[in-house]
């Protein structure tokens, strides 16, 4: 049976306890200096209006100044100490979900939206910045607190004891349990509507060009607006019963001046206690409430936390599709053969083989291209080869080591990629390059660039390699992406270069600059190309025709054009097409 989220989440940080039980005892020390100041400040008025002799006010004056300094330093080290604990939690609760997040992609992750993931990465986890100076120290803090209270005033009367602790369940656990009562379903609502806020806008915002062309931008500016004001309506609900709670909460805090008052006064008047206490105790529970306001917000965060915990633990417990287990194969250095033979391959979600009879050698340096329509198969073979999905019949080999047996970041060390949909992180170029290689060397950036024919571009940047390539790289065209992530695959140099798509949505120009630059720089490297654009075929030593997951044909381009077969249909109306491209590029 699983935990509930609150409890994991507290377990979760539970190598931060030392520095949590330190922010609780300097936030008691805080809370307890305010006290003895209010008291002893309070004791002071009541007994110089007596006119005593300063020996009688001597112990008292010292306890204002003792009080008075160290309430500021407590506070000081307080929110020192509480916000670097804060900040020591929220760090490692990022690298916990990262960590857990990057065996899932991107299989299990395309279960959910991206926009979703944004929101859990950001949102959720920007939530779960306040679960511990808000939700987990408040009530540990009052505790302490209340024990302090009691002990004081029961040193006067157990009655006024009692009227403490009355006062401090009311207003910290009663009335917090009745606005968390109030508050959880709308607090649910308001987690949600911004959760499909924010994947709303992140989708939108991704996909700006297909609503443009569907002329779908109005439909999902009406979505956004009808979800936007909800969310206002639940906000202003949330912030009147705000005021309600803490109306209440002064409220209360009068009721418990008024009670200890009215206790007080008859003990004075009937002369068992001194009448210069009566000042110090009812002043005292102003101090004492310090500890009690923050708790029924406490309660509403915890609400929040908790619906944001349970988003980020129902990723973390989806398992991988592959585990994050095997040998750990040192094959990096030399180029390894690459054998597959697939009976037949299927994707968990489908009734229809991705791939049958499928069978391909990669010998060292030798380039082989994998071409076909879209939907014919050929992305399964990439994603098999790093490991993105596990075949359960067949063989697919390294040197004679079966894949599915290498531990999956080891498998994937053997290939340097390049992907139709290139990753570009918000950074400089510098940054972007050294994903591939860390500790590479000016030098070695720039000869990366050389090769990959975008050194030039790059110096004439401002700032060069420190130049910034905006948000997911836009300020770059889509060659010089492409360029970009050539040279990263270069930098990396891993044994193998596996291609999926990599002049995909590039004009006819671009994309055979790319494609020559990609040639260029892998000449007598393995490569595996696999496209449904046929460029460069010529420079390849076997191309394999895939269509509905079998292969039709396999041979040069040369061998293949001559047998006059689907291959050569296909390379026929890719030329056709491109011919109209450029008639119509030119008559502009």
């Amino acid at each position: 049976m699983k935990r509930h989220p609150f409890i994991r989440l507290v377990l979760l940080f539970r190598q931060h306890l030392n520095w949590m039980l330190l922010s609780a005892l300097v936030g008691f020390l805080t809370i307890g200096s305010s006290v003895g100041l209010m008291m002893t400040s309070a004791y002071i008025i009541a007994k110089a209006a007596l006119h005593p002799s300063i020996a009688e006010l001597q112990l008292a004056i010292v306890g204002v100044r003792f009080f008075g300094i160290f309430r500021g330093v407590f506070r000081y080290v307080e929110r020192l100490v509480s916000h670097d604990t804060t900040f020591k939690l929220l760090a490692h609760l990022r690298v916990w979900f990262y960590r857990a997040l990057e065996p899932l992609a991107p299989a299990r992750l395309q279960q959910f939206r991206s926009g979703d993931i944004h929101h859990r990465i950001l949102s959720d986890i920007q939530n779960l910045e306040h679960f511990f100076v808000r939700v987990l120290l408040p009530p540990v803090v009052a505790v302490f607190i209340l024990i302090l209270g009691w002990l004081i005033y029961g040193s006067f009367h157990w009655h006024l004891a009692a009227i403490i602790s009355g006062g401090f369940l009311t207003a910290g656990v009663l009335l917090p349990l009745g606005i968390y009562r109030m508050t959880t379903t709308l607090g649910k609502e308001l987690t949600t509507l911004q959760l499909r806020l924010n994947a709303l806008t992140t989708d939108a915002l991704s996909g700006l060009e297909e609503l443009l062309l569907f002329n779908a931008l109005n439909t999902a500016h009406q979505d956004f607006q009808h979800l936007h004001q909800r969310y206002l309506q639940l906000q202003q609900r949330m912030a009147n019963i705000t005021g309600l709670q803490e109306g209440m909460l002064h409220a209360i805090q009068s009721i418990t001046i008024l009670l200890v008052f009215l206790f007080t006064a008859p003990l004075i008047t009937t002369g068992r206690m001194d009448g210069v206490y009566l000042a110090m105790l009812v002043i005292g529970v102003i101090a004492l409430f310090e500890a009690v306001t923050p708790l029924p917000a406490a309660f509403q965060h915890y609400t929040a936390a908790k619906q944001s915990a349970s988003h980020l633990f129902a990723i973390v417990d989806t398992q991988p599709i592959v585990p994050e287990t095997g040998l750990q194969v040192e094959i990096t250095h030399s180029p390894p053969e690459v054998r597959i033979h697939l009976p037949a391959f299927t994707y968990p979600d489908s009734t229809r083989p991705a791939l049958q009879n499928f069978s391909l050698t990669l010998p060292p340096g030798k380039r082989v291209a994998i071409v076909g329509e879209t939907g014919a198969g050929k992305s399964t073979v990439f994603n098999l080869l790093l490991r993105f999905w596990p075949y359960q019949t067949g063989s697919i080999q390294l040197n004679g080591t079966e894949l599915n047996t290498i531990h999956p970041e080891w498998a994937r060390d053997v290939f340097s990629t390049i992907t139709q949909s290139t990753i570009l992180l918000t950074g400089t170029v510098r940054d972007n390059l050294l994903l591939a290689r860390p500790y590479a060397s000016e030098e070695e950036l720039w000869s990366a660039l050389e090769a990959a024919q975008l050194a030039g571009f790059v110096r004439q940047l401002p700032g060069g390699l420190d130049a910034e390539v905006g948000t997911e790289g836009w300020q770059f065209s889509g060659g010089e992406r492409q360029r970009l992530a050539l040279a990263r695959a270069l930098l990396k140099n891993a044994p193998i270069f596996l291609l999926d798509e990599p002049t995909a949505n590039l004009d006819a120009a671009t994309e055979q600059a790319v494609i020559q630059a990609i040639l260029q720089a892998t000449q007598g490297k393995s490569l595996l190309l696999i496209t449904h654009r046929l460029i460069g075929m010529d420079a390849m030593d076997e191309i394999l025709v895939l269509k509905n997951g079998r292969t039709v044909e396999r041979g040069t381009h040369a061998t293949l054009l001559q047998r006059d077969g689907y291959y050569a249909r296909l390379y026929t109306r890719q030329q056709e097409s491109r011919m109209v491209e450029k008639l119509n590029t030119e008559s502009e």
